[in-house]
Parts: C-alpha cells; sequence; structure tokens
C-alpha cells in the first residue's frame, strides 16, 4: 500500500538540491506514527536507495519538571507542552541545508526528555519528522511534503490501553521506569486508568488540536482496525 508513496517520496527527494525532503507525519497518539514512519525509511532504503532519518518531536517537549512549573503536567502532548521556538529552529536549519543537525533525546521509560542530551542526526535525503505537533500551524509550512496517519477512534483508543497495559507489566521488575509504581495494578485497573486519561487527555488534545491538521496533509495513511493499511490518499 505504500508503494506508490514511497516512490513519490523519492522522486521528491531527488528533486531537492542541497538539504533533504522534509516529511512531517503526524496522527493521533498511538496510531501508529513511529511505525509507519520507520515502514516508509525501510522501504526508501531498501527498494530507492534513498538515505533516510527519523526525528520524532517527542525530544521537543518540556522536561516534566518545566512542564510541572508552568502547570502543564496534565497537557503533556498540547501545543504548548513543546518548545515551538526550538523546533522551528531546527526544522529551519534542515531546510537550510545545515551539516550538524542536532536532536534532543526523549526517554520514554523515564517519560521524560533527557536533559542536556542530544542526538546526531545522520546526513540523509530523506528527513521524516513525526510527532502529534509535527502539522501544528506553527510548523506545517516547513515541509515539502505532510502525512496524516488516521484510523476509526475505537481501535486507536484499543491501541492506547493495550500500550499502557504492556508498558505497566514491563515495568513489574524495573524501578527505574516511569510506570513502575503502577505495575502491580491488575489487568482492569489499568485498563481504566488508561481509558481515564485517554478521555480527559489524549481524546482533549485530538479534537482540539490534532485532527485539524489532517486538513493540511498531502497524503493520508488510513489503517484499519487491525493495524493493516486500508488505504493511502494523495492530494490532487
Amino acid at each position: 500500500m505504500l508503494g506508490h508513496l514511497t516512490i513519490m517520496l523519492a522522486e521528491r527527494a531527488a528533486a531537492v538540491s542541497g538539504r533533504p525532503l522534509l516529511v512531517g507525519l503526524t496522527g493521533p497518539v498511538s496510531v501508529g506514527k513511529t511505525t509507519i514512519a520507520g515502514m516508509l525509511a525501510d522501504a526508501l532504503r531498501s527498494e530507492q536507495g534513498v538515505r533516510v532519518s527519523i526525528v520524532s518531536t517527542d525530544g521537543f517537549l518540556f522536561p516534566n519538571a518545566e512542564l510541572a512549573e508552568r502547570g502543564l503536567s496534565m497537557q503533556k502532548g498540547f501545543p504548548e507542552s513543546f518548545d515551538t521556538d526550538r523546533l522551528n529552529g531546527f526544522l529551519a536549519d534542515a531546510r537550510a541545508g545545515a551539516s550538524d543537525l542536532r536532536v534532543p533525546v526523549y526517554d520514554h521509560l523515564t517519560y521524560d526528555v533527557l536533559v542536556g542530551d542530544e542526538r546526531v542526526v545522520e546526513p540523509s535525503e530523506v528527513l521524516i519528522v513525526e510527532g502529534v505537533n509535527a502539522l501544528l500551524p506553527a510548523h506545517v509550512a516547513a515541509y515539502d511534503v505532510t502525512i496524516y496517519v488516521d484510523a476509526p477512534d475505537d481501535a486507536v483508543v484499543r491501541w492506547f490501553i493495550a500500550r499502557l497495559v504492556e508498558l505497566f507489566k514491563d515495568a513489574t521488575d524495573d524501578p527505574t521506569s516511569f510506570y513502575a509504581p503502577f505495575a502491580n495494578m491488575t489487568d482492569a485497573q489499568i485498563r481504566e486508568f488508561a481509558q481515564g486519561a485517554w478521555d480527559s487527555i489524549n481524546a482533549v488534545n485530538l479534537e482540539n488540536h490534532i485532527r485539524s491538521t489532517r486538513a493540511h496533509a498531502d497524503v493520508v495513511i488510513e489503517k484499519a482496525a487491525d493495524h493493516t493499511i486500508a488505504n493511502v490518499v494523495v492530494a490532487g
């Protein structure tokens, strides 16, 4: 299903000189943005011989301590929880063909940014920037191609709950994990907690900020309830 899109990205990358083709990819929490970005990167490398790098916008979140100071702990993932200026600076450097691109690092185990730690972005012909905020109005103009990953709402909620169940269970033997305090909860308790988190945080972010960015997308990847790709719609 991604074959045509892979060819399109390779062709557009070949037409760009002195910098990578910038691809912005977004969608709801737990829809599979990271997985889709990886699939595109693998196909571009193996089928088209294109060098690809992937950057997650999670690293551009403010650290948890700063979110707490700003009263934003319960709005993590909302537009105001990200360092917009820093992300825009990175995108501007990428468009300018900067040779030394670096991004902050986010650790999903500790659920926090690793303050002072940076990752060097390898030189590439295609740079995929993925995250819930990637196509917000503050950033969308920086990209050459924009992609929205979508799926039925009930499926996305189910995937989110399943991911939390896995994270909580994996923390049973890891006291350093952010999720360790919840590791002894029963499946039913975890599912209730996850549903509450979705309803009070992720659903609000989706309706108020994320879903509207689909209108900015050049490409919409529609997933079915079983995680397969059902359709790829290219605008125009």
